[in-house]
């Protein structure tokens, strides 16, 4: 009996520590044998007979690196030194306490300035936010908001901001003018009342041309009643002298001398008018210019066949010119047409109505130059 009672004991024991549920298994460490698991699992499908053993948990690995209960005695306490740890940190940065400065407002007010921009200069359209560049030389009006701007704000026809160019593209208007607001003529005096000048210049174009005409004889035929029906031929020499501005239409005044003929007839004649030319720009070597023209004749001489008339005329003309310029000049090459109106006052003989003008065709070519003229 003695002898069963010390093998239960021990084997009751042994039970006891080796109760487990499905919970302690699937937290084991360690993987179990298949046969170690009940014959009825409830956990079927969801436990498997091999578990992979877990990593420690975040709080298990703080407490790893937990201070020792002394030394965190001592740190409650204020006891514990740190200066070991203190050495090896590095010194704080110190940092220059700057003063505050409150940024000055540009002085000035907005200047109005005539600006010239040159070939190739790139300004930004304020309207659709795109950079063009310009692809001729020209004049525009233009705002500086305050004298030291870095930007120019070109106006359009209507007074408003359009394009913006930076100062630093902008050229002096012409040789010898500063860029001062609202340019005007070149005006210098001095002090003193014995000691005192204005300096005007004026900026001209000077035309010489040579014309080749051909002119419809039917009011030398009525004058004459001569048999030839074909038509008069005429040579003319031109000076033209226009004042140039900035405005595109530009005014100016003309003399010419004319020899013609007409088998057997020729003429002598010397003409006086004035004429206006508009310009458009077509690239930076070429220019088309329309002019209309109107001129007097100071005398008419026509001769031939034993009989003289001193006639006057009085013609409109027009005329397209293409100026090519050139490192030699500015040459240029036109067509013209002109209505010629006639009177023969105090002659001897009486002419239809409707025989009272006539007009002419031609070509034209010559040279063109300026010129400053102080004035």
């Amino acid at each position: 009996m003695r002898f069963i009672l010390l093998f239960i004991i021990p084997l009751t024991l042994f039970s006891q520590e080796l109760e487990f549920d499905i919970f302690d298994i699937e937290n084991a460490p360690i993987a179990l044998p298949v046969d170690f698991f009940p014959d009825e699992d409830p956990f079927e499908g969801i436990v498997k007979p091999a578990l992979i053993k877990q990593e420690p948990e975040f709080a298990e690995l703080i407490k790893i690196h937990e201070l020792n209960t002394e030394y965190r005695k001592k740190e409650l306490m204020g006891d514990a030194d740190f200066s070991a740890v203190e050495e090896l940190t590095p010194p704080p940065k110190k940092y220059k306490e700057l003063a505050e400065q409150e940024k000055e407002s540009p002085k000035g007010e907005p200047q109005d300035f005539h600006i010239y921009l040159k070939k190739g200069t790139r300004v930004k359209d304020l309207k659709y936010h795109y950079t063009k560049t310009v692809y001729r030389d020209i004049l525009v009006k233009a705002v500086r908001e305050y004298p030291s701007a870095p930007f120019f704000k070109i106006l359009d026809r209507k007074g408003k901001p359009r394009f913006e160019v930076g100062a630093s593209d902008v050229n002096y208007v012409g040789d010898t003018i500063d860029l001062n607001p609202k340019p005007k003529k070149f005006e210098i005096q001095t002090k003193g009342p014995q000691n005192r000048a204005y300096d005007i210049k004026a900026k001209f174009q000077h035309v010489l041309g040579l014309n080749l005409e051909s002119w419809d004889a039917s009011y030398f035929y009525s004058l004459t009643k001569n048999q030839n029906t074909s038509d008069a031929n005429a040579f003319k020499i031109d000076y033209k002298l226009y004042h140039l501005w900035d405005f595109p239409v530009n005014f100016g005044l003309l003399i010419s001398y004319e020899n013609g003929s007409w088998d057997p007839w020729a003429w002598n004649s010397f003409y006086f008018g004035m004429g206006l030319k508009i310009p458009w720009n077509i690239a930076s070597w070429i220019t088309l210019e329309g002019h209309i023209t109107w001129q007097t004749s100071l005398f008419f001489s026509f001769k031939g066949d034993g009989s003289s008339y001193n006639l006057t005329n009085n013609y409109v003309g027009l005329a397209l010119e293409l100026i090519f310029k050139t490192g030699a000049g500015d040459y240029f090459v036109g067509v013209q047409y002109k209505k010629i109106y006639w009177s023969a006052k105090n002659q001897p003989i009486e002419l239809p109505a409707e025989k009272s003008s006539s007009s002419a065709i031609g070509v034209n070519l010559g040279l063109k130059f300026n010129s400053i003229i102080n004035l």
